[in-house]
């Protein structure tokens, strides 16, 4: 099949090859042209349009099958569970000997001898015994609300939009406003004493003269409406801080819908799922081309059952672990230990 595409391609002028290309995020079909570095909705008159890659036959992946029996992967990705529990991946500190343990397990299984990967999975098994939380991957919300009650913390209480932290700084700042508040009303109620002095003073000397004199009425009319504006000031100080009130409020920063914690968490999960699958895809897209600018684009395969059956052979330790996290029975696994890895 390849080399029939290949002939096809070369037997036509460069110029006139093009490739169908998907957009992830807008899910748009264009038409591209790597000689020319172009883009077209359409194929212009003429155009050679290519067959789209097979995703599961192409120059550029590594089919299923064989990528599952790379020494690499037997080394770095089947029974990773176990190997991370003992720390002996091979990103591990002790890189050496965690590389030596790893194709020791991987060696013996594959001559039929499972007593050293049976040693190191119940190695595997006390370690996880010995951890106060283990999640499950496939049943992540029961192990999260597992953690929330092992930790007095209820999953279905309301949520908020802010944290303790920045509720308590928001408190902290509303406590120095009212200090604040407090000082002004005093410094305004002695400017206004003083004041009232001033004019109190202003109209017994008024009187005693019986003066008319223009700058004393001046001076009257000054001191009423300084007297006005602080009577003013005075009243706004008195009342409560409206704006910062509502922070000490159980209501502020509460979703509209009065959300649950529950509701966020899985509204956050979803978004960040959905975000890092279209990143991923796009990245794909855009740097998995063969030459003629052609894309793989995967769609739903079912997966040969030779396949799934070797991969869950040579997981046989990490399946033997998950069943002891789930606390149950793993008589199946051990009897996958007595069949060889082919």
């Amino acid at each position: 099949t390849r080399e029939r595409e290949k002939l096809l391609v070369d037997s036509e002028d460069g110029a006139h090859a093009w490739s169908v290309q998907y957009n992830a995020t807008s899910k748009d079909i264009v038409y591209y042209n790597r000689v020319s570095n172009e883009t077209a909705g359409a194929p212009p008159p003429g155009a050679n349009v290519l067959p789209d890659l097979d995703p599961y036959d192409n120059p550029l992946v590594m089919p299923l099958s064989e990528f599952v029996r790379l020494p690499e992967v037997h080394h770095v990705i089947h029974n990773n569970q176990v190997y991370q529990v003992l720390g002996i991946t091979n990103i591990s500190r002790e890189h050496g000997l965690s590389k030596e343990l790893r194709g020791c397990a991987m060696d013996t299984s594959f001559e039929g001898d499972y007593a050293f990967g049976e040693a190191i999975l119940d190695r595997a098994k006390g370690v996880l015994d010995g951890m106060w939380h283990v999640s499950l991957f496939e049943d992540l919300d029961a192990s999260i609300a597992g953690l929330l009650e092992a930790g007095g913390w209820d999953f279905n209480q309301l949520a908020y939009k802010n944290g303790e932290r920045w509720v308590e700084n928001l408190r902290v700042a509303v406590q120095k406003k009212e200090e604040e508040r407090r000082e002004r009303l005093v410094e305004l109620e002695d400017d206004l004493e003083s004041l009232l002095a001033s004019k109190l003073e202003q109209q017994n000397r008024r009187a005693s003269e019986d003066s008319s004199d223009d700058l004393a009425v001046k001076e009257l009319r000054d001191i009423e409406r300084e007297e006005e504006r602080l009577m003013e000031e005075l009243r706004k100080a008195g009342e409560p801080i409206k704006a910062e009130e509502a922070w000490l409020s159980d209501e502020y920063g509460m979703p509209p819908d009065k959300a649950t914690v529950k509701m966020v968490y899985d509204q956050c999960i979803d978004r960040a799922r959905s975000k890092k699958e279209m990143k991923h895809k796009i990245k794909f897209l855009q740097k998995v081309q063969d030459e003629y600018g052609r894309q793989i684009v995967y769609k739903r395969h079912l997966i040969d059952e030779e396949v799934i059956d070797y991969i869950e052979k040579a997981n046989v330790l990490d399946r033997a672990l998950y069943m002891h996290a789930r606390g149950e029975e793993d008589a199946t696994c051990k009897s996958v230990i007595d069949t060889r890895v082919e």
